[in-house]
């Protein structure tokens, strides 16, 4: 639910029907691997599903947080055609990547399988590599002289580390 409202109200950008396919395949099989993997936990909760949880939580928390005060930055007329680089995006750049990664890798804890902690790296990776490089010509275009400043004062995806 929180991945539908980020998408249809705080991002009021058009998806290709093969972005929002691949989007919606690729997150059915993520929860069922997560589903999967965890209702064959036997364990009783302990301090690393406890740990995963606050993870789990923290990152929506900083996904949601940012994507929505994004978009409440974005009605006001007074900011058309600016870049936003406030609240929690003055900690980084792709501080809602951040925020994904953060709560994909409390969900994969919570399972309590090693094996489902590649999810959020494959996650990492794909942001790295692809999503951002991606994401920061397209701003740099638009946003120009703006971007550029912002991005050489800030880090990419994990506030005073990346």
């Amino acid at each position: 639910m929180r991945l539908q409202v980020t998408v249809w109200v705080f991002q009021k950008r058009k998806w290709t029907w093969l972005e929002t396919s691949t989007i919606t395949v690729l997150m059915s099989f993520v929860l069922y691997a997560y589903t999967s993997a965890g209702g064959n936990n036997k364990q009783v909760v302990g301090s690393v599903e406890a740990i995963g949880i606050l993870l789990y939580l923290s990152g929506s928390f900083i996904n949601t947080h940012s994507e929505y005060y994004r978009h409440v930055w974005k009605l006001k007329e007074e900011n058309k055609g600016r870049l936003y680089t406030e609240r929690l995006f003055s900690l980084a750049m792709h501080i809602n990547y951040f925020g994904d990664i953060v709560l994909f890798t409390g969900l994969a804890m919570v399972t309590y399988s090693l094996s489902m902690l590649v999810i959020p790296l494959i996650m990492t990776i794909n942001f790295i590599f692809n999503i951002i490089p991606s994401l920061d010509r397209y701003l740099e275009k638009k946003y120009k002289d703006e971007f550029l400043n912002y991005s050489k004062n800030k880090k990419i995806l994990i506030p005073k580390i990346y």
